[in-house]
């Protein structure tokens, strides 16, 4: 599933098969986790350029989370919380 993510930079330092949590927002700006795990199955591409607020990742996330993430991909880019790559 594609999604927008708030961070260029920290979309940038992802690479194919990574694991991540998505991390949203509600109306009063408090995170909520949700997805946890997610994999990175296309980095982003063509998001470094100066000035951009957003990236695009492609991500599988667990089918029981997906409704969640897509609702909530939906109204805002989300936060990544990136695993240690030992945890792969």
């Amino acid at each position: 599933m594609p999604i927008e993510v708030a961070s260029p930079a920290i979309a940038a330092s992802v690479v194919t098969g990574d694991l991540v949590d998505l991390i949203g927002f509600d109306a009063d700006g408090r995170a909520r986790s949700l997805a946890e795990r997610a994999r990175i199955i296309e980095p982003a591409r063509g998001s470094s350029a100066l000035g951009a607020s957003t990236a695009v990742l492609l991500v599988a996330v667990p089918e029981a989370d997906a409704m969640a993430v897509a609702a909530a991909a939906a109204q805002a880019p989300l936060a990544l919380l990136i695993h240690p790559r030992a945890d792969r």
